[in-house]
């Protein structure tokens, strides 16, 4: 089938298309006198409609949440107090600061080495006492550590 100008298919001139920036063999006009590289650029049409679908996507997105607050908060039963809520005193209670921190550590201490330096009672009715470190040491070092035995588990002292 031959066109008008009775050229043969293969050599008729192609149809231009409708938009000039896709079409390949349309002369685009050099890329400094437009700013920009023409033959990239997907025109402002298509920049609008990118926006305005998110722009509506988030309007749709913002007001389906929404709508899930209203549901969920109508259906939350109302509490007057909380069960974890506790007690809470309308008065607020300071807090108790030691006033003299340094003392009151240097008192610890002296009474808690004076516990290890000597003799005392832990408990009297079950016949609980402390001794001092050094006397620990020395009895365990003549009686040794207790061991177990490995075919029973039991402790067995020497």
């Amino acid at each position: 089938m031959r066109d008008g100008n009775n050229n043969p298919p293969s050599e008729r001139a192609p149809t231009p298309s409708p938009d000039p920036l896709f079409d390949p063999l349309h002369e685009v006009p050099p890329a400094k006198s437009l700013g920009y590289e023409p033959r990239d650029f997907l025109g402002r049409r298509a920049l609008v409609y990118f926006g305005l679908s998110h722009v509506i996507g988030l309007a749709v997105v913002l007001f389906l949440t929404y709508l899930l607050y209203i549901f969920f908060a109508a259906r939350m039963p109302v509490l007057e107090k909380s069960p974890l809520a506790g007690d809470v005193r309308s008065e607020s209670v300071a807090p108790v600061l030691q006033p003299e921190p340094g003392i009151d550590m240097a008192k610890f201490k002296v009474s808690e080495q004076g516990r290890a330096d000597h003799h005392g009672w832990v408990d009297k009715e079950k016949g609980i006492a402390h001794i001092p470190i050094e006397r620990a040491i020395e009895i365990t070092a003549q009686k040794g550590l207790p061991a177990r035995d490995e075919a029973t588990g039991e402790e067995s002292g020497q």
